[in-house]
């Protein structure tokens, strides 16, 4: 009985580390903008395009678990597309970092900040 008991509240402790970090849309995507800041610090820096492209991936795992998180206001569906949209848009910057490609960098950030303005018109 002691090693069931014992096994029970591992299984809840394990639950618990799992399952409550899980974050709101605010500050899923307030974190995601921290992310974005740190990049647009370092995006003119060509040796740090490897460490860019890592918290780019992040910021993508950011948007994959936002897209499923309601909005404030908008139709889901819309948003939902939006979502898809900027994790493109995520994906080529992370490309680009990866190429060392800075060049596309700078238009891609733009279509960033353009796209991030869209959704917090529409759905913030």
């Amino acid at each position: 009985m002691k090693s069931f008991t014992t096994a029970l509240f591992a299984f809840a402790l394990f639950c618990t580390s799992q399952f409550s970090y899980a974050q709101s849309l605010k500050s899923n995507m307030k974190s995601t903008e921290t992310l974005l800041k740190q990049v647009a610090s370092k995006m003119n820096d060509a040796s740090k395009n490897q460490e860019n492209a890592a918290l780019v991936a992040k910021m993508i795992a950011n948007f994959e678990v936002a897209k499923n998180q309601t909005p404030d206001a908008g139709s889901f569906s819309e948003y939902q597309a939006l979502m898809n949209q900027s994790m493109l848009i995520m994906k080529e910057l992370q490309d680009a970092f990866n190429r060392n490609d800075n060049a596309a960098v700078l238009s891609i950030m733009q279509k960033i900040n353009t796209n991030k303005k869209e959704g917090h018109d529409k759905f913030k």
